[in-house]
């Protein structure tokens, strides 16, 4: 696995933007674990704080969003599609 908190260097300006959206925001690494997510996301998930899921992938936490296996899957698949179309942003 890749070092997470390498990858982890997001732009300050980005995540304050992020920050003071209502709607939930998150963003993933290459292997498709949460390494930023702002406060709107952590309550729709059902944690405290953003740091309660961070550095974890769907698998590793208990949420309602997260009870169906199988939107999981199509989560990961997602990632997946977009990490090896490997078209730059």
């Amino acid at each position: 696995m890749k070092n997470i908190m390498r990858d982890n260097y997001l732009p300050k300006m980005l995540t304050n933007v992020l920050d003071q959206h209502h709607e939930p925001y998150c963003i993933k690494n290459s292997d498709s674990i949460y390494i930023y997510a702002n406060n709107s996301l952590a309550k729709l998930i059902g944690v405290r704080t953003p740091k309660d899921f961070l550095y974890k992938s769907e698998f590793e936490f208990n949420s309602s969003l997260t009870e169906n296996e199988d939107v999981v899957k199509e989560w990961q698949y997602q990632d997946r599609v977009v990490r090896e179309s490997k078209k730059h942003l």
